[in-house]
């Protein structure tokens, strides 16, 4: 999907820079349709601080799969400060607020569309917005949130069979 909307951004006038991080059995592929395109594919990388770093000079990340169970990738690119584009299916739309991403149609057409809208925003209010809307999913927010609602099941539980 992402190479897709790279090519139609280029097509439009729009070339952008794409790395790509991981790796597959459908590497080999994805690389044969990069051709002609300013795509890097660096694949697995297990140095959580490299894996920072390129996310926090990014000038936006694209999660474009749909089976995202959590959002993990998404929610550590909005904590280093990067603008972030997701499938409107799937658990990244749910983690996206105004002005720190865009929820895109599941296709190459509307994720071009939306990088586009992400690169002309400001860069460094764009960058604050992210932080601070990640700081909603942290450890300890996301423990005490699940906390509540495991009270709240045992709560309804106990009314229930009295």
């Amino acid at each position: 999907m992402l190479i897709h909307a790279a090519r139609l951004l280029r097509d439009r006038g729009t070339p952008i820079s794409v790395t790509i991080v991981g790796d597959g059995p459908s590497s080999s592929e994805l690389m044969a349709m990069a051709a002609g395109l300013d795509v890097e594919f660096v694949g697995r990388i297990d140095d959580r601080v490299l894996v920072a770093t390129i996310m926090a000079e990014s000038a936006v990340i694209v999660a474009p799969s749909p089976f995202e169970t959590f959002g993990l990738s998404v929610v550590e690119a909005l904590a280093s400060g990067t603008p972030v584009v997701v499938p409107h299916i799937g658990a990244g739309q749910e983690l996206v607020a105004p002005g720190c991403g865009v929820v895109a149609p599941f296709s190459a057409a509307g994720f071009a569309v939306a990088i586009e809208q992400v690169l002309a925003w400001d860069r460094d209010s764009t960058r604050a917005t992210c932080r601070d809307h990640a700081v909603h999913y942290s450890w300890d927010r996301t423990g005490a949130s699940l906390l509540s609602f495991y009270d709240e099941i045992i709560r309804i539980g106990q009314r229930s069979v009295a």
